[in-house]
């Protein structure tokens, strides 16, 4: 584990040499073999995340691509170079879980869409290297005082604690509870869909259960709410696949919160 000094010196090392211009990051993005990108991405991200991240569906083919069994057609190449390339430095600064947690969550330069989900659904390679650029500036923003980045497995537990078991498998899109306690004991991390309800549904109910208490928080996430055209927020995030979508359930969470004070 590395403390925070040290990964202070880190973050401020990867800073420098991004602001430096072509860094031997980008270099290696272009110039290292398929099968070295895939893999270093199955290792640092996870198989499930590099192969939703890359578009494509079947996990099991990305260590296909990283034993240099097969090679991954035109844009999952495209995808696969851009992802290592913004991996590299989240990883480099931070560690895997922050790299992971980057890609899944919701940002405001990608139009709201989280890094992850602006990969697999875009088709413009403008579209792949504003990911990049995004996340040289989340490293540049930050060099002194690392970002503080919770894990799948803290935000399950806060669920778990603040709204039960059976609301939180039910709002991350899982239909077996232990799935929601494994996380939480981080014995099974989820896959990537799951974990970007799993982060919406924690950000929000810290707003709701902090400003309101726990009962409140459960009541609105089952409760119909205008903001999100009368729909509950936990059936929202459930059956949504877009970023977009979870951004709107915490947004309609912190204008609650806000509407209070």
């Amino acid at each position: 584990m590395h403390t925070k000094e040290a990964q202070g010196e880190r973050i401020a090392m990867v800073a420098k040499s991004v602001g430096e211009g072509t860094s031997q990051i980008e270099r290696q993005a272009v110039t290292s073999d398929i099968s070295q990108v895939a893999s270093y991405l199955q290792q640092h991200l996870g198989q499930k995340v590099t192969a939703y991240l890359s578009g494509i569906n079947d996990s099991k083919l990305v260590g296909q691509w990283a034993a240099g069994r097969v090679q991954p057609r035109p844009a999952p190449t495209h995808r696969l170079r851009t992802a290592y390339q913004a991996a590299r430095y989240l990883v480099d600064a931070y560690d895997n879980e922050t790299a992971q947690a980057w890609f899944f969550g919701t940002n405001s330069k990608l139009g709201g869409r989280a890094p992850a989900f602006a990969l697999r659904e875009g088709e413009d390679p403008g579209v792949w290297s504003s990911v990049v650029s995004v996340a040289k500036a989340f490293v540049e923003t930050k060099p002194s005082r690392p970002k503080e980045e919770i894990g799948a497995s803290a935000m399950a537990s806060y669920l778990l604690e603040h709204l039960g078991a059976d609301l939180t498998s039910y709002l991350t899109g899982v239909d077996e509870v232990t799935r929601v306690e494994q996380w939480a004991e981080g014995a099974l991390v989820p896959e990537p869909l799951a974990f970007g309800r799993l982060r919406a549904g924690y950000e929000a109910a810290r707003e709701i259960a902090y400003a309101f208490g726990d009962e409140t928080a459960q009541s609105w996430f089952s409760g119909m709410n205008p903001s999100l055209d009368d729909e509950a927020p936990g059936y929202v995030l459930r059956h949504s696949s877009d970023a977009t979508v979870w951004k709107s359930v915490v947004e309609a969470a912190e204008e609650l919160v806000e509407f209070d004070r």
